[in-house]
């Protein structure tokens, strides 16, 4: 049953008249056990397989000779199959398969030479790449960053993805739907027009659709954070209520340049307002800058950027505030530029966390 599931969903991602909707339903099914993954990804790589044997010259050039050699041996069958002719069109690919492999097997057994065995294969081969459907207009990538890494991605329509540190995305693009799979992190999304293929990214808490504009998606666990630099995106936040049963609420915040929405499921909190877009998109060229920023908020912020601990060792640290820019993946530097400027210690430890400390007075 999900190999019967899988092979539908293949073919639906694949026809002209699969929009939005269908791909989100066939996202939850993807998504809702590891049994459906296993599946589907198996008919898609022996789908990508099939066709690209069917597609070289040598199986093109004997198809025809293929069709012929068989036909003769292929009656000994046909008083078997008459009787249900019918029911062929309405049979799963595997059981289309089977009666395939049948009819070729009695042309092995009743054939003889190497040229047999070649036709043979060919027309296997043939009667395969016509039984699946071609997958050339879905495309399905994953990409990661490691913690204090960045990466830049160019997609196949245009777009450009700027992948935070400790970031994984998974994107699938479709005839009529570009969509992109957030699973943690923080990504920059320039996004290439195309009226006719909405781009969706979705996390856990909410999803983003666009027709061509420059945002950023951040999400944790527990929050969700949508910027606009150009152009305007739709959002639409998940209740906690919602997620559980994968689908989204039905109330939409549409963002305009400048406008920055952040949401938390858990705590019920939504709050819209004007973002500093002079500094919240220096990250995308690696610099993290803090104007009046709370050290403890400022600490929080480059942890993101290191597998080591940078521990405050006392409350009164907190509140300080920081002018700063921190340069991704130089941590020491900026370390000691805090050092100097706030004056107070900093402590390496023999593991390479960091300890913050007052300066004795």
């Amino acid at each position: 049953m999900i190999d019967e599931n899988s092979e539908t969903w293949l073919s639906k991602l694949q026809s002209d008249d699969c929009d939005a909707a269908d791909y989100e339903a066939f996202r939850r099914w993807y998504h809702a056990d590891e049994a459906h993954r296993r599946a589907f990804d198996k008919a898609r790589h022996l789908q990508a397989q099939l066709n690209a044997v069917a597609t070289t010259p040598a199986i093109v050039a004997l198809r025809e000779r293929a069709l012929r050699a068989t036909a003769d041996s292929a009656a000994n069958t046909a008083d078997q199959d008459a009787a249900e002719p019918a029911q062929f069109e309405h049979q799963t690919l595997s059981e289309q398969l089977t009666r395939v492999v049948r009819h070729l097997a009695a042309l092995l057994e009743n054939g003889v030479g190497r040229f047999t065995v070649v036709a043979a294969s060919a027309a296997l081969a043939v009667a395969l790449a016509v039984l699946w459907p071609t997958p050339t207009k879905v495309e399905t990538q994953f990409w990661s960053t490691s913690i204090g890494e960045q990466k830049t991605i160019a997609l196949e329509d245009g777009s450009e993805v700027i992948l935070d540190t400790n970031t994984q995305i998974e994107v699938v693009f479709s005839r009529n739907a570009r969509s992109v799979e957030l699973r943690r992190g923080q990504g920059f999304f320039d996004v290439a027009e195309d009226p006719a293929r909405p781009f969706i990214v979705n996390t856990n808490n909410g999803r983003v659709t666009v027709l061509g504009t420059a945002f950023t998606v951040a999400q944790s666990a527990t929050a969700l954070v949508v910027t606009v630099k150009e152009g305007s995106v739709e959002v639409m936040p998940l209740s906690e209520q919602a997620a559980a049963q994968g689908v989204a609420d039905r109330v939409v915040e549409t963002l305009s340049p400048g406008e920055q929405l952040s949401y938390s499921p858990t705590k019920g909190v939504k709050r819209r307002t004007l973002a500093q877009v002079d500094t919240e998109f220096q990250w995308v060229a690696g610099n993290l800058v803090f104007n009046e920023d709370n050290l403890e908020d400022v600490v929080s912020e480059i942890s993101r950027y290191t597998q080591h601990d940078i521990v405050l060792q006392s409350h009164e640290l907190k509140k300080i505030k920081v002018n700063a820019v921190f340069r991704v993946g130089e941590l020491e530097t900026f370390m000691k530029a805090l050092k100097f400027t706030l004056g107070i210690d900093i402590i390496r430890k023999p593991n390479g966390d960091y300890e913050l400390r007052p300066r004795p007075r």
